[in-house]
């Protein structure tokens, strides 16, 4: 979605041109009856902003009063947000921010302690979410009305809020205002997305395995009233492998691998063609190869979804029938060229899912098609898990993929897969998602893989980024990390950055060498690199460790550590 796009929003359409250009994430929500509502966005360079009718103080901006110009959201500035989720019940809305460290940020309504921050008392400010999750990396969270799922980087989930249905997954109708882990069938299994409808939740596994737990509003005709607050396979799911998983109110829309759309749940539209009292199961094919999915929680547009096929052709269809035009739910082509515009379209206008402008839109394109097995024609395989890409899309941004894929380095030209050891699944994953997206998601735990995988393949702009990302976040703990790195390849900007974070902190060094060095050689040390270098190793060399009782271990991926 270019820039261009936030015009088909009402909020966005007040900015100017210069400040849409540089908004790279955002959504919009809680709007009222007469099409006004809040947006939240990120600017590229990182600060964040909300605007609109601030109900209950869901900005963020520490107060109540509705602004009609974007009010700095200061808290979040600088945090690296890479993602925004919004839940609740027309005008009570709950937020949440994701940053790229992992942290999880919450405010707005919390009546049922679904912020997760240990109380049920309402906030106006971003509060950082701890308890279970502390030292998680959260990298989604999926919203009902008033309870929440955080699904972290390791494929566990945690569930907080209402749970009156069994929505938590806790095996019980407790609530809870605190983060706490949905076990059950989930226990050893790797979750890649959650999606909440009103008091239902899913999970979708690595293996294509979709779960379900809460109200029974899929596939039970007979008793619809029943609750089921342990995960279980979702009824009806067997046999077929999935994608992605989308929730309206009452209702989940599901992808198969194949591009096939189906819709689990009350499903009024043709539960009066089939005369059926409970719940509707309903297999739409007659849309294509379908690629992507969307769906609104929104209540005044209760159950409006979208998709997308294959050729770029954009359906919507409302699921209960409630407009005359889809009044069986039948899908319905429209003119728009994506899924967002669908949702910008309706009033009161509330994003589906974050929006995420970007200018290149050949890279719009493409990442759609990342991880697709239907068109890919290379997979590598990580930690057993598998990575479909298309050879012609790395090779063009990098000369080693070149002279892999087109060179003489394959005996076999009809090998299609590769195994990669020595680098982790996370790593390698977020390195060949960039050759789609051009985008990096920085974290401390990331970031020496993949400045070594971006040496080995020649990838100076992930290099770049890395590096950049390194000399603006350093801190005492992960400085000895970034040092080794530096050393180890020979980034010398860097390195003298790391020197300048010594002399900027010479107050919390608990070295004497250091300080004895800086008050004998203070010419030396700033015309003498090698002499700097020396330095550096032995203050490295005299930090104590982290308060784990021990150092971050350095994982640093260079030719020597990925094996083909």
């Amino acid at each position: 979605m270019s820039s261009n796009c936030l015009d088909k929003w009402d909020l966005f359409a007040l900015l100017s041109k210069e400040v849409k250009q540089n908004i790279r994430l955002a959504i919009v929500f809680g709007g009222d009856l007469d099409g006004t509502s809040n947006a939240i966005f990120v600017m590229r360079d990182d600060d964040v902003y909300g605007f609109g009718i601030n109900t209950n103080g869901c900005l963020g901006t520490g107060d109540t009063v509705p602004h009609t110009k974007p009010q700095k959201i200061q808290i979040l500035c600088g945090q690296n947000i890479i993602g925004l989720e919004h839940g609740g019940f027309k005008t009570k809305i709950s937020v949440f921010a994701i940053c790229a460290s992992g942290s999880l940020f919450a405010w707005g309504k919390n009546k049922r302690g679904e912020l997760g921050l240990g109380t049920k008392e309402h906030t106006m400010v971003p509060t950082k979410v701890e308890g279970d999750l502390e030292g998680k990396r959260v990298v989604q969270v999926a919203c009902g009305t008033f309870h929440t799922l955080a699904l972290t980087s390791d494929g566990e989930v945690f569930a907080f809020g209402s749970n009156d249905f069994g929505e938590l997954g806790l095996g019980n109708t407790e609530e809870t205002s605190h983060p706490k882990k949905v076990n059950g069938l989930l226990a050893g299994r790797f979750v890649t997305a959650v999606a909440c409808g009103f008091v239902m939740s899913f999970a979708l596994l690595d293996t294509g395995e979709v779960i379900t737990w809460g109200k029974a509003q899929i596939g039970e005709v007979d008793n619809t009233q029943a609750l089921f607050p342990n995960p279980r396979i979702a009824p009806g799911s067997e046999g077929v492998l999935f994608s992605k998983i989308v929730c309206g109110p009452t209702t989940a829309l599901l992808l198969s691998r194949e591009g096939e759309v189906r819709t689990w749940g009350y499903n009024v539209a043709h539960q009066l063609i089939e005369k059926r009292l409970g719940p509707a199961i309903h297999v739409y094919k007659d849309m294509g190869r379908v690629t992507d999915i969307a769906a609104s929680k929104n209540p005044e547009i209760h159950h409006f979804s979208a998709a997308i096929n294959e050729n770029g052709q954009v359906f919507r269809f409302n699921i209960w029938g409630a407009l005359i035009s889809m009044a069986r739910g039948t899908p319905e082509l429209t003119f728009f060229s994506t899924l967002d515009e669908v949702f910008a379209a309706t009033k009161p206008q509330a994003t589906a899912r974050p929006l995420r402008p970007k200018i290149d839109s050949i890279n719009s394109t493409a990442e759609r098609f990342f991880e697709d097995p239907e068109t890919c024609n290379f997979t590598f395989i990580i930690e057993g898990k598998k990575i479909h890409v298309h050879k012609l899309i790395l090779v063009m941004r990098s000369a080693v993929f070149r002279a892999m894929f087109y060179g003489n380095y394959f005996k076999d030209s009809s090998v299609r897969e590769l195994t990669i050891e020595g680098c982790s699944y996370e790593v390698f994953h977020a390195f060949l998602k960039y050759f789609y997206t051009s985008e990096l998601y920085l974290n401390d735990e990331i970031i020496t893989g993949l400045i070594g995988l971006s040496c080995f393949f020649l990838t100076a702009d992930i290099q770049e980024a890395c590096i950049k990302y390194a000399e603006q976040n350093l801190n005492m703990e992960n400085v000895a990390v970034f040092h080794e790195v530096a050393r180890l390849h020979k980034f010398e900007e860097l390195e003298d950055t790391i020197f300048d974070f010594f002399l900027d902190h010479e107050a919390d060094v608990k070295s004497a060498f250091f300080s004895k060095t800086l008050k004998e050689n203070d010419e030396r040390i700033f015309s003498d690199r090698s002499f700097r270098r020396e330095i550096l190793k032995e203050l490295i060399a005299s930090q104590t460790p982290t308060s784990s009782g021990k150092r971050r271990p350095l994982r640093l991926f260079i030719q020597d550590h990925v094996t083909f």
